[in-house]
């Protein structure tokens, strides 16, 4: 059975569980944690809250052995790149944003309605607090430099 990972929601009214898909790779194990080996803070919105954070690798927890509910739930599940002009003037970098695509059908846009970043961070290094701006620049696309 493979093993899970996920962050939690760092709204303290929330700390929902965000789910990454389960793993494709059979050697994905607790010490092996999928992410990107530029070792860099990502971005995550919470399913469940909108809330935006910028996560670390240590953050990422591991539960080596979820329900086969929880499996068949991910199962169809992707992680997907959002990507946002940032807000602050002058600034031509994006925030990135990483979602849980639950299934195929689900638009990627419902994930940013009424979202607030706290200490998120664009591409430049800016820090962003408070609601994103609803923008019609939207970009999405599959998220690169995983080893799910």
């Amino acid at each position: 059975m493979p093993v899970m990972f996920y962050l939690w929601c760092l709204n303290p009214k929330c700390s929902y569980p965000i789910w990454l898909p389960p793993s494709t790779r059979p050697d994905i194990t607790c010490d092996h944690k999928p992410w990107p080996r530029d070792g860099m803070l990502k971005n995550f919105v919470c399913p469940i809250c909108k809330h935006v954070s910028s996560r670390t690798v240590e953050e990422l927890r591991c539960d080596p052995s979820p329900g086969a509910a929880l499996l068949r739930k991910l199962r169809a599940a992707k992680l997907i790149c959002i990507e946002i002009p940032c807000v602050i003037e002058g600034c031509k970098a994006h925030l990135l944003i990483h979602s849980i695509k639950a299934k195929p059908s689900d638009e990627p846009t419902t994930s940013l309605q009424n979202a607030m970043a706290a200490n998120a961070i664009c591409e430049k290094g800016h820090i962003l607090n408070g609601p994103l701006p609803i923008v019609s620049s939207i970009r999405f696309r599959d998220t690169p430099g995983w080893d799910l």
